[in-house]
């Protein structure tokens, strides 16, 4: 199993683990944002992706196949998308979730208000179309390079 960049040739997968998941596909294009894969025999069998707003990033679309999970194949992708992240000088990267927040919690994550996200990510259309009311908000603060 190896992490490499997303490309378009990835996407039927991506969306399709995403969609089993009940996570939003619009918007994960290789084009709008960094796209991670984790890729085990050239298929994509999780993901993650950071879209950059400003100084700001946003995680999302942080999903691994149902097959494979409990094999900290998350916790991997996490850690390439928060280098990613510090990599191209972003100042903390939130991310909005419904379902994972011990899981991010226990890897230094911090909870926060929806009034705490920054302007640039509140107006990201991951926020304005898909967050519902029952969303926890979450930061880590990134170092910079």
């Amino acid at each position: 199993m190896k992490l490499r960049a997303g490309t378009r040739d990835d996407l039927p997968a991506v969306w399709a683990m995403l969609d089993g998941a009940g996570l939003p596909t619009t918007g994960v294009d290789p084009a709008d944002l960094t796209l991670l894969v984790a890729d085990e025999g050239g298929v994509a069998v999780g993901a993650a992706a950071v879209e950059a707003h400003s100084s700001h990033g946003l995680l999302r679309s942080v999903v691994v196949d149902p097959e494979l999970r409990r094999r900290s194949l998350g916790t991997a992708l996490v850690a390439a998308a928060v280098a990613e992240a510090e990599d191209a000088g972003l100042d903390d990267l939130w991310l909005l979730t419904e379902t994972a927040e011990g899981f991010f919690s226990s890897h230094g994550w911090q909870r926060m208000t929806a009034a705490d996200l920054p302007a640039a990510v509140r107006l990201s259309p991951e926020y304005t179309a898909h967050c519902s009311d029952s969303a926890v908000v979450m930061v880590r603060e990134l170092r910079r390079p």
